[in-house]
């Protein structure tokens, strides 16, 4: 089974989209346009700086990225569930052929293994903090992606921001 998500370069990528359902002042879009990038961001943008070089780093990010697999301990009852969930975030990557790829991401529910981990209050986590749950646009086929793979394509708008 092929594990790739994206193997984009830099120049390849035409618009980036991140929508964090449950969090519209995290989402953002990126368009490039002209030499130049165009940032679209629900109304949040007025006399924000932009630091342009983590922009122009986040476009080279789509290179090489994989899924770690295609988990064979989730019930089809849990991936039914999960595909008519609301995903933690969706992400659309166009190209310059305006070919969309675009990857549906919902957190991992607690599992039993993860007895012993907690947050900074103490109190147990309820999701996996090192894995998610992914579904390709189209497929009911789960796969897991690693928080450590994705850290940095998971960013909000203010990552983006000069500091």
């Amino acid at each position: 089974l092929n594990k790739e998500l994206f193997n984009f370069a830099p120049g390849q990528i035409k618009i980036l989209d991140m929508e964090y359902t449950d969090h519209p002042e995290w989402s953002f879009t990126f368009t490039k346009k002209d030499g130049s990038i165009d940032i679209t961001v629900d109304g949040i943008n007025e006399g924000k700086k932009v630091n342009i070089a983590a922009l122009t780093g986040y476009f080279g990010l789509f290179q090489h990225v994989y899924a770690e697999g295609y988990p064979k301990n989730v019930s089809k009852e849990r991936i039914d569930s999960l595909l008519k969930a609301k995903p933690y975030c969706i992400l659309s990557v166009t190209d310059v052929n305006r070919q969309i790829k675009r990857l549906v991401i919902h957190k991992r529910p607690h599992f039993d293994s993860m007895h012993s981990l907690f947050d900074k209050e103490g109190k147990p986590l309820t999701h996996d903090p090192e894995r998610f749950y992914a579904f390709k646009e189209g497929s009911s086929r789960v796969m897991l992606i690693q928080e450590l793979v994705f850290h940095n394509i998971l960013s909000k708008y203010q990552d983006f921001l000069v500091k």
